[in-house]
């Protein structure tokens, strides 16, 4: 932040309050990503006067990895978007925030003058922005209520900063307030859309959340797609869970689960359902020669696998119960889309490939092979196999040719 010159400041007239509420009415019904509205709204104000170098927001939100986001725009520098997560680096910094009075104790806002006799810097925050130049600082919060709120949207808190002087007039702050208000809207667009968005991604795929988003949630609306079907599970979850505590168990669980899942979306592929202690995946084809997609599947299990061997060594040395992994690799055509009743559907893909790499999979066991491939993947991959028989797979009609990569 630049502290030299200090902000002039002409005072907002109703005029051009109003302008600035009817814009920002204008970017909540029309789009667009927080941080550029809260640029170009800082701008406006700037640019008729307004005496702001700072100004922060945050909102909660419903994120499995964060509690919260927000965006600080600087004077002269480009808008900065932050996250909030629950570890312990960010609980110190939300201690020693001068906004956790707003939150935690039902403030409507607080104000600290950074300079002069009147001056209060009990947080450490507020003697940083008074060394960059700062003078007054303002926060306020608007909360969202509302029967149809979710839990996790309570609402939204602003800080303001000035190095004008004499700090926030009456009027300044008068201003600050009536439009808080109207920016809270926009970021309940925002954060209700985002949350959307994070919700699908967490709970069906990047993929299938955006073909949901698009209006795609009719029962039985189907495409017809060729992909790369990967099916996998954990040998030994069962024994496992019967001499585990739940609470080992699961955080076991997420640990094999997340290193498999991140191996897949790695090489561009897209989880689509867990499984209790397996998975379904696909690698769409679309665009891409099936040779390449077959490829990216294969280098996914091939990493999958190694990460596997290697969280069961740490395993075994502390004592946990490892299990296995098992993968199967088949490509073909699927139905991909919506199934399930009319209140209740499942985005997923189903037919015949899909069955025929489920039945492949259990394989894997009784064949000693940690990683099996259909006839018609290994003809499309492109690296050398070695065959493992011709097998009976229930529900298809002839028995298939199974095989493994030459190096495993």
């Amino acid at each position: 932040m630049v502290a030299s010159p200090p902000s002039a400041r002409r005072p907002l007239s109703p005029e051009t309050v109003q302008e600035i509420s009817d814009w920002l009415v204008e970017q909540g019904l029309t789009g667009g990503t927080l941080a550029a509205i809260l640029a170009e709204f800082c701008d406006r104000m700037v640019g008729r006067g307004f005496p702001i170098v700072r100004v922060h927001l945050s909102f909660s939100t419903l994120h499995p990895n964060f509690s919260a986001f927000g965006c600080t725009w600087r004077r002269q520098g480009e808008v900065i978007r932050d996250s909030y997560d629950i570890d312990a680096a960010d609980r110190q910094r939300w201690q020693e925030s001068p906004i956790r009075p707003l939150v935690e104790e039902g403030l409507p806002n607080i104000r600290r003058r950074l300079v002069g006799p009147e001056a209060k810097l009990d947080y450490p925050m507020l003697s940083e922005l008074r060394d960059d130049g700062g003078t007054d600082w303002y926060a306020n919060k608007v909360a969202f209520s509302g029967l149809d709120t979710p839990t996790s949207l309570i609402g939204i808190v602003m800080s303001w900063l000035t190095d004008h002087p004499e700090g926030f007039s009456d009027h300044d702050v008068a201003v600050i307030e009536r439009l808080t208000l109207r920016l809270a809207l926009v970021v309940y667009r925002v954060s209700l859309e985002q949350v959307a968005v994070n919700l699908l991604d967490t709970y069906v795929g990047r993929q299938a959340g955006q073909h949901i988003l698009m209006g795609r949630i009719r029962r039985g609306d189907l495409e017809r797609i060729d992909a790369v079907i990967l099916f996998a599970d954990l040998r030994g979850f069962t024994k496992a869970s019967e001499t585990t505590p739940a609470e080992r168990l699961v955080q076991g669980l997420n640990d094999y689960l997340g290193s498999l899942t991140e191996a897949i979306e790695a090489q561009g592929g897209e989880v689509l359902k867990f499984l209790g202690d397996g998975l379904l995946a696909v690698f769409v084809l679309a665009g891409a020669a099936p040779g390449a997609m077959c490829q990216a599947a294969l280098a996914a299990a091939d990493r999958a696998l190694a990460e596997n061997r290697e969280l069961n060594r740490d395993r075994a040395a502390a004592g946990e119960p490892v299990m296995p992994l098992d993968i199967a690799l088949h490509q073909g055509e699927v139905l991909y889309g919506n199934v399930g009743s009319a209140k209740r559907l499942d985005f997923t893909v189903i037919g015949p490939a899909v069955n025929q790499a489920a039945r492949i999979e259990a394989l894997c066991e009784p064949l000693g092979e940690p990683l099996l491939l259909s006839a018609r993947f290994a003809g499309c991959a492109g690296v050398a196999v070695r065959s493992l028989g011709t097998h009976a797979l229930k529900g298809v009609a002839e028995p298939q040719e199974v095989f493994a990569p030459q190096s495993s």
